[in-house]
């Protein structure tokens, strides 16, 4: 018996997904894309606003996020 339903984005998918994303935007200014660029897409395939963070959180890539 399942209590709760899987989750479409777990940490390495969402991690996998994130990076797909932001791999089609064009840097603007010293290698940097603008985060609402990756953040909507990713949104819209159908991810939790909580599983962007933790996926900039698995990310070895080197995405993050500036302050």
């Amino acid at each position: 018996m399942k209590f709760v339903e899987p989750i479409a984005f777990t940490d390495p998918v969402a991690a996998r997904r994130l990076v797909e994303i932001a791999s089609t935007m064009e840097a603007v200014q010293d290698g940097r894309i603008f985060i609402e660029l990756v953040n909507q897409p990713f949104l819209d395939a159908g991810a939790a606003p909580g599983q962007f963070r933790s996926a900039l959180a698995r990310d070895r890539t080197g995405l993050t996020l500036a302050p």
